[in-house]
């Protein structure tokens, strides 16, 4: 409970830290609410399969952010963060296998609808990546 005086809060704080059996009960409850979160997260994910083939294995899903320009992080390197940061990233990603992932990044596979892109290509009259889809 913090104290009214913050001084003497940054002292109680001092005090509970430098303690060598609260630092180990803290660092303990902190280390099985990291495993009991990332636990959970990998349970979370494992539920998707791939969006653009079959494949269901959750040890062959990539997490693809679809704008690379608003990843913050890796989704399956962030287990420990936040749950909300977390799952606010989550959100901004597509799961597709890794075969997908790679053919994603070598402009081999294209999850723009050829129709849709032109369409935004005509209305915004801006020039947008060139992406090779297959037809």
């Amino acid at each position: 409970m913090p104290r009214a005086n913050k001084a003497d809060d940054a002292a109680y704080q001092k005090r509970r830290h430098s303690d060598p059996v609260e630092r180990a009960k803290h660092k303990a409850r902190c280390d099985k609410n990291r495993i009991e979160n990332s636990k959970f997260r990998k349970e979370i994910l494992a539920q998707f399969g791939c969006t653009l083939c079959d494949v269901i294995d959750p040890d062959l899903i990539d997490w693809h952010h679809v704008n690379s320009e608003e990843k913050l992080f890796d989704i399956k390197g962030a287990l420990g963060r936040n749950h909300a940061l977390w799952w606010d990233e989550v959100l901004k990603c597509i799961p597709v296998c890794c075969n997908c992932h790679r053919k994603i990044h070598t402009n081999k596979l294209c999850l723009i609808n050829p129709t849709a892109y032109k369409q935004q290509q005509a209305i915004e009259n801006t020039c947008v990546r060139i992406c090779t889809c297959p037809r």
